[in-house]
């Protein structure tokens, strides 16, 4: 299949002035003025779109389905128009459908790192196995079928293509019907996949789900699904009201009860509160608020959190934190990289040059937050500058002692003693240098700085 360079539109195939594929080979496909798929080969099927641009209602070879949605998450369906108090189907998610109730009986769901693989009744009999090829398509499936087909996507049979919430993806191609409504948020020039709106994971299906997970906790103490289209963003959840948390950091902190939680929690209500009234008192800003968020859901003390703030105004500065997120320079400046911290090739010095709030630099340490994250920062190392990834790891490299010598933040700021100048050492080797113009080191003009947000911070919760 050829795509053409500057559409990225295979040869054979319309698409509407927004970019949504009007025919897939086999469908003929109609969109509202929200880019929403509405009906599938005119009446074979139609769907139904509630407020958070969550499909409500799919009418399909005549028959009506209703959707029920808590948080994002698919919890009853109701055919035909059953009653209320009587659902054709419910499920248990517990980040992707984990159990399904019909009919008195119940299936399990089991998954390998992608999709559902088994299938066992309420006994653990084995009643149905499936496997998929790289992108979606089937491979094989025997016994009890199933409609979750490829990672947590519903497979439409109308149309033989999968429902993903924000859009619709097309397995037989393996890429989405629809481009990305985020657009170039996260693109990296080093990275042409990064720019291809229409991509499944970077082309890499074997290694990255699409959407990744992230949280939007509510100031009563719910948090959303990590695949929440109306909150998935640092800037779509602060938008509605909401507090991001770094979902690495998250899931790894004592406040996290599964992949979303519709209850109130009087414990993460606390923090968000928390972390609302010192961000606002450390000065605001999205770039703060990341920080603090993953830092007190870290368990940062104030004063560790002050020197947090500090350090990264520092790296990603001067004129504020996150004012200058990737190291700049020509080829000669970076050719000092080259032969050193993994870089390995010609240009590797340039390519992972220092990005983020604390400058991740060397390929190396790229492959190390990979590893970490989950996502895959040699291929696109644009993406460590992106203020969601940086935070988490500014954060949690501080915190386990990632970035030098396997030193900690807390080595140096603890209930024992706080050393702000010596703390330097957990990113920089640099305390007593002294910049060009400067008439203080490093360590002292960061110590200064932490100094003041401490005082800033104190008394804010």
């Amino acid at each position: 299949m050829r795509h053409p360079p500057l559409t990225n539109r295979p040869d054979g195939y319309s698409f509407d002035a927004a970019g949504n594929m009007l025919g897939d080979g086999t469908n003929t496909l109609s969109y509202d003025d929200e880019n929403r798929l509405v009906s599938v080969n005119g009446t074979g099927g139609t769907y139904t779109y509630d407020d958070n641009g969550l499909r409500v209602q799919k009418v399909a070879s005549g028959t009506p389905t209703v959707y029920i949605f808590s948080g994002g998450q698919l919890v009853a369906e109701y055919d035909n128009g059953a009653v209320p108090s009587s659902p054709t189907r419910e499920y248990i998610d517990l980040g992707g459908p984990s159990a399904m109730i019909e009919g008195g009986s119940t299936t399990y769901y089991h998954w390998d790192h992608l999709s559902v693989r088994v299938l066992t009744d309420a006994n653990g009999n084995i009643i149905g196995q499936r496997g998929h090829y790289p992108f979606g398509e089937t491979w094989y499936e025997t016994g009890t079928t199933t409609k979750w087909k490829f990672t947590s996507y519903e497979r439409d049979t109308e149309s033989g293509n999968d429902y993903a919430q924000a859009r619709h993806y097309l397995n037989r191609f393996g890429r989405f019907l629809h481009p990305d409504p985020l657009g170039n948020f996260a693109s990296d020039r080093t990275n042409s996949q990064t720019w291809n709106l229409y991509t499944y994971a970077l082309n890499s299906p074997l290694t990255f789900l699409d959407p990744d997970g992230r949280e939007c906790v509510w100031d009563d103490g719910s948090y959303d699904s990590n695949n929440d289209p109306q909150s998935g963003s640092p800037d779509q959840c602060g938008a509605l009201g909401g507090s991001w948390i770094g979902h690495d950091i998250f899931a790894n902190s004592q406040y996290y009860q599964g992949d979303w939680s519709g209850a109130p929690d009087g414990t993460l209500s606390n923090l968000v509160a928390d972390i609302q009234s010192c961000s606002a008192a450390a000065g605001g800003g999205q770039a703060t608020s990341l920080l603090v968020a993953d830092a007190f859901a870290s368990g940062f003390s104030n004063n560790q959190t002050a020197y947090l703030l500090a350090t990264a105004a520092w790296e990603s500065g001067p004129g504020g934190i996150g004012n200058h997120m990737t190291e700049m320079g020509g080829a000669a400046y970076f050719a000092r990289y080259d032969g050193r911290m993994g870089n390995t090739n010609p240009g590797d010095g340039a390519l992972y040059r220092g990005r983020g709030y604390v400058q991740v630099t060397g390929k190396t340490n790229y492959q190390t937050w990979s590893n970490e994250l989950s996502v895959d920062l040699v291929k696109s190392p644009g993406l460590a500058a992106t203020p969601d990834i940086a935070a988490q790891i500014a954060v949690e490299g501080m915190d386990r002692g990632k970035f030098r010598s396997n030193l900690s933040l807390y080595d140096f700021v603890n209930p024992g003693g706080t050393d702000f100048f010596n703390a330097r050492g957990v990113i920089n080797g640099d305390k007593n240098f002294i910049r060009p113009g400067g008439t203080i080191s490093n360590g002292t003009a960061i110590a200064n700085s932490a100094t003041a947000i401490a005082g800033a911070l104190a008394g804010c919760r």
